[in-house]
């Protein structure tokens, strides 16, 4: 295996959205083609080379309320 991330999964079930430490990516912000979850609880390990170009960048304020999902699944 050869360079891998570790990412959150990506919901579409946005009933989700509320559940602690799930973040919600909503369409307009995100450049995503529908609202999504982010759900740090469901992390995944991927392998770089099977993602594709990118299909967003996300603001700021969403990658740190990730961040902060992804402390509170892990208690760091």
């Amino acid at each position: 295996m050869g360079s891998c991330d570790v990412r959150p999964s990506v919901d579409s079930n946005l009933d989700r959205a509320g559940l602690a430490s799930n973040v919600l990516l909503d369409a307009v912000v995100t450049g995503l083609p529908f609202d999504s979850v982010a759900v740090p609880l469901g992390l995944e390990l991927v392998e770089r080379s099977w993602l594709g170009e990118r299909a967003s960048r996300l603001p700021p304020a969403l990658v740190d309320a990730i961040n902060d999902g992804l402390r509170a699944v892990l208690d760091l």
